[in-house]
């Protein structure tokens, strides 16, 4: 099957340079038609490591125990090194201090609000400790960094971006999210019902040149 140029050059995937989201393992993609007829591409990907299965008798001196370590301080190291790059924030603006707009920069920043404050709530409120919030019920998880995102290890290693984390063991934040996916939902709906079923002609193209309409790395 041929391999998308995406697969390859961005993902990495049979390519000598690492992919962009690290070192996948496995995919599947299945090429879409939007609304406007236009076509986009739908891939799962397999990214992190799985780790080596445990020695049963943890000798900490047998091969397996060996790859056991290493497999955990590339894990640490790759937290770390994403950690770095993608969950620090640094307060930006378009604007110089005469009110000017900076012409070098095409996106605005996080402060370039009416109420000039960071949209991405930062700095954020420390806690030295896991404490429940008296007047919203909240659980605050503990916090350290104020510029850092609140994360979880094992998210950052699977999703290998910058992760928000939030806990869902009030009755405020549990209501704030399923308002949330319920008004998404509907939007979702609302748009596959007004679709039009036919097909376009980037869908006929694709299929008039051969091009696959799905792309996978192994074969059942």
């Amino acid at each position: 099957m041929p391999k998308h140029a995406f697969i390859k050059h961005v993902l990495g995937v049979e390519s000598d340079n690492l992919g962009l989201y690290g070192d996948p393992s496995a995919y599947y993609g299945l090429i879409e038609q939007q609304g406007r007829l236009t076509l986009h591409l739908h891939l799962l990907l397999t990214l992190p490591e799985s780790p080596p299965p445990n020695c049963q008798t943890n000798c900490l001196t047998c091969e397996q125990c060996k790859a056991i370590k290493t497999w955990w301080n590339k894990f640490y190291y790759t937290i770390a090194n994403l950690i770095f790059h993608s969950h620090v924030h640094t307060c930006s603006t378009a604007y110089h201090h005469n009110g000017t707009r900076d012409q070098i920069r095409e996106h605005k920043g996080c402060l370039d609000n009416i109420w000039r404050k960071c949209k991405a709530r930062s700095p954020r409120t420390l806690f030295p400790q896991i404490e429940v919030d008296p007047e919203t019920g909240a659980l605050n998880m503990r916090k350290n960094e104020p510029w850092l995102n609140t994360f979880t290890s094992a998210l950052t290693y699977v999703f290998r971006c910058n992760t928000d984390m939030t806990s869902l063991r009030s009755g405020t934040a549990i209501k704030a999210v399923l308002l949330y996916y319920k008004i998404s939902l509907m939007t979702k709906m609302t748009n596959v019902l007004s679709a039009k079923s036919e097909m376009g002609l980037p869908l006929i193209c694709m299929y008039l040149l051969g091009h696959p309409d799905h792309y996978k790395l192994h074969i059942f």
